[in-house]
């Protein structure tokens, strides 16, 4: 992930929950202590708001920012960057222990949305006060929580076209966007004439962002089909978009 400010561009791996002093990635919570409810705002117009629980299951309480970031991929990377468009009420909170607070996001902007917006939510964990009899607020686990945000019109829609082939033991699908509305990708596979293969999409890869190209891979030891073989493509199963796709197997 490319996080975008004025003057510094800075690197994250594509994961919903990052550790900032630590390397063990939790979900979908801070370690279990803040829990989200729902995973996401979705805002369908003439909406311009939505809400999100925060949760504090700890036995202390617990500070967060919450700051909102515009949100596009670009050769498969998700980049971020600053903006007014979107806000957060209020964008810092203490959640007492036990407590639900509920976080409101609008859409601030005077234009109405034409499409699709793609925002990220990035809720980070505040450290407590230092501790004037020691100078220290002690050992320090500070973790965020990346949640996507989207606004929409009633009209749209994604429309992805796929491209599969074999390459290094594994199965490649491409999906390109290019609708004006996201595409989340469960429940993805291939079915072919040997059987049905899993598609790996995870994190913010399991969103296809409107006019998005990405790329995505099975586990090695997929079937290996002969250039032109007709197979199926599945996705996002149960939802008003599934995807049920026929497509031939191409060069890679």
């Amino acid at each position: 992930m490319i996080f975008k400010t004025n003057s510094v561009v800075r690197c994250f791996t594509r994961a919903s929950l990052f550790v900032v002093f630590a390397s063990t990635t939790f979900a979908p919570s801070f370690a279990a202590s803040l829990t989200f409810s729902p995973v996401g705002v979705d805002v369908q117009g003439p909406a311009k708001a939505g809400n999100m629980s925060l949760i504090n299951n700890s036995d202390v309480p617990t500070r967060v920012q919450i700051r909102i970031f515009k949100w596009t991929q670009v050769d498969g990377k998700d980049v971020l960057e600053p903006t007014r468009d979107v806000v957060a009420s209020p964008p810092v909170a203490l959640i007492p222990p036990g407590a639900k607070y509920t976080l409101r996001v609008a859409r601030v902007a005077p234009a109405p949305v034409a499409g699709e917006e793609s925002y990220r939510l990035l809720i980070d964990e505040l450290p407590p006060p230092i501790d004037p009899r020691t100078g220290s607020s002690g050992v320090q686990l500070l973790l965020r929580a990346s949640i996507p945000a989207f606004f929409s019109d009633a009209a749209a829609k994604p429309n992805v076209e796929w491209r599969v082939w074999n390459e290094g033991g594994k199965l490649h699908v491409t999906a390109s966007n290019k609708g004006n509305l996201h595409l989340k990708l469960t429940d993805f596979t291939v079915d072919g004439p040997s059987g049905s293969t899993k598609i790996s999409a995870t994190g913010s890869g399991a969103y296809v962002l409107t006019g998005s190209t990405l790329t995505y891979e099975s586990e090695p030891g997929a079937p290996t089909y002969p250039v032109g073989t007709q197979v199926t493509v599945n996705a996002a199963k149960g939802t008003p978009f599934a995807v049920r796709q026929q497509v031939a197997i191409s060069t890679p």
